[in-house]
């Protein structure tokens, strides 16, 4: 059965019972998402001062975007698509404190 790598560079192998099983994603595409990894970790370290919580924010943003890539109706979107997820996780810890404080 084939085996495709995830964004994180883990590798997935379908089992019997997978349907319709591994999606083989062009060489490209691939290359496209490790690019996206060390562009999106920029971004991150630029507002995160802990190297291993930028890491973790990253990682954690390209699992979801990798899980959820079939959503995304325009390839040609990718980057900002990306951009966005990782936005709203370093939003989100602000939003949620926020929310704590309010309801003290």
């Amino acid at each position: 059965m084939p085996v495709a790598a995830d964004p994180a560079g883990r590798a997935r192998a379908g089992g019997k019972n997978d349907s319709p099983g591994p999606v083989r994603r062009p060489p490209e595409e691939q290359v496209a998402w490790r690019a996206y990894r060390l562009e999106l970790h920029r971004f991150v370290r630029a507002r995160v001062e802990d190297e291993a919580a930028a890491e973790d924010l990253v990682h954690d943003v390209l699992l979801r975007a990798y899980s959820q890539r079939d959503t995304l109706r325009d390839a040609g979107q990718l980057r900002p698509w990306l951009y966005r997820i990782t936005r709203n996780a370093l939003i989100r810890p602000l939003s949620e404190a926020q929310a704590h404080v309010g309801a003290s």
